[in-house]
């Protein structure tokens, strides 16, 4: 096999599933695993290698991808979810499979392995026979001179972040969760026209909640406006109080905690086409790094994820006096007959 596995100890979970009145057999589940060319920054396949056996200690043999799930249910700072690419038994060794796994496209982006810890929760279902594990890698960085991805256990586990927040590890101690910024509503009021209905002011409510740890950064938020089945384009949000004519911004959030921006959103240019009777998609971005350079992938706050940070909607702008105002009768006042 090529490359050097670095094998920990597992913990095998077999779990008897009740069908009906019959129970159906438990697998037996083990684990380890290997970065093989995963680093941090690539999307390279990592591997593990998983045994599965019966309750009497025979292998099972004829698994594939379908068969197996694996869940990222630790990672390391601003890690992704994986996908199995592969699922192979091994040709020597009956009942060992090794599972090529890789960061998680979504949306079309491919996310890329994270320098730290991951324990990866390993699944395996035959029919009505079921097995779980799990299993740690550690992508370290800068790593030690005797090999990528050594680990000296799983109490060596240096920042890991909690995607599912319930503890699987034991005793191990884990520093805070990350946060995640979401917007979670947005609310636009009545505009009025400027410029001959080229320029919409729009009152416009945006909250964001933080849904994990608590963060002292200070981010911002911008707002983007595609009109009709046009390009989107950052707009000035213009909220009192803020110094930033484009962008709220906020010092910190804590775990929990939301914080609501009111103020006016600017759509259209002077002399453009009119926004009359036009649909309007307003999205909102927490953490943005619109207008700046030179920052990091995660902008200013690094997340645990980093693809929900955008909520919209779309209103349709009204339309706007197609037909001059009728103007007042003048009354005529009757004319006075002077006799000769």
């Amino acid at each position: 096999m090529k490359g050097s596995f670095l094998l920990w100890t597992a913990i095998a979970i077999g779990l008897v599933l009740a069908t009906g009145t019959a129970l159906g057999a438990s697998l037996n589940v083990e684990g380890a695993a290997s970065p093989i060319n995963a680093a941090s920054g690539n999307s390279n396949n990592a591997a593990l290698v998983v045994s599965v056996t019966d309750l009497n200690g025979k292998a099972v043999s004829g698994l594939g991808v379908s068969n197996f799930k694996v869940d990222v249910t630790i990672a390391a700072p601003g890690g992704a979810l994986v996908d199995i690419k592969r699922a192979s038994e091994a040709a020597r060794a009956p009942g060992f499979y090794i599972l090529e796994i890789v960061p998680t496209t979504y949306q079309g982006t491919q996310y890329t392995w994270k320098a730290g810890v991951y324990l990866f929760s390993v699944t395996v279902e035959r029919g009505n026979d079921r097995g779980q594990t799990v299993v740690p890698m550690d992508l370290c960085s800068p790593c030690p001179a005797s090999g990528a991805g050594q680990s000296s256990g799983i109490v060596d586990v240096v920042k890991p972040e909690l995607i599912i927040p319930s503890g699987v590890i034991g005793t191990a101690t884990l520093a805070p969760r990350l946060p995640d910024l979401r917007v979670t509503q947005i609310t636009a009021g009545t505009p009025s026209f400027e410029d001959g209905g080229s320029v919409a002011q729009v009152p416009l409510t945006v909250t964001v909640k933080n849904f994990g740890g608590s963060t002292d950064e200070r981010f911002k938020t911008s707002v983007h406006v595609a009109v009709g089945s046009g390009q989107r384009f950052v707009r000035p949000f213009t909220v009192a109080g803020q110094p930033d004519i484009w962008y709220p911004w906020q010092n910190g959030l804590g775990s929990g905690e939301e914080v609501t921006f009111s103020g006016n959103l600017q759509i259209g240019i002077p002399g453009g086409d009119s926004l009359y009777g036009q649909s309007a998609t307003i999205m909102a971005l927490a953490d943005s790094c619109s207008g700046d350079e030179f920052m990091p992938s995660y902008c200013r706050v690094e997340e645990s994820q980093e693809n929900n940070n955008e909520n919209q909607i779309t209103v349709q702008l009204p339309q706007g006096i197609t037909q001059l105002q009728a103007l007042p009768l003048i009354k005529t006042l009757p004319v006075m007959k002077i006799n000769d």
